[in-house]
């Protein structure tokens, strides 16, 4: 990832590159996690509150649907905490050496 910097009372913009490749994809999980996931597990289960309430035609196929989302973002959520564990526990290890 490139990173733009500018100097105070300078027009000169400087450029730096992250070469830590185990930094930036951990916190592009952890981005994706706090965006995506974290919000979604927060709202959906209310949602599919309302939809079980509902007495609307199609609200049982809809449920369906969210709940089949809804688990699918545990998951996703589940194997992100893996990916990021994993990825530390590798760049503790590189970090020793």
């Amino acid at each position: 990832m490139v990173e733009k910097t500018k100097k105070a009372g300078s027009k000169k913009l400087y450029f730096s590159a992250q070469r830590d490749m185990l930094t930036m994809t951990i916190n592009a999980v952890k981005s994706k996690t706090e965006v995506m996931i974290s919000p979604a597990i927060k709202e959906l289960p209310a949602i599919i509150e309302r939809c079980k309430n509902s007495n609307e035609e199609g609200s049982d196929e809809l449920l369906k649907i969210i709940e089949y989302y809804y688990q699918q973002i545990i998951s996703l959520d589940l194997i992100y905490k893996n990916l990021v564990e994993f990825t530390e526990k590798i760049q503790n290890e590189v970090n020793k050496k």
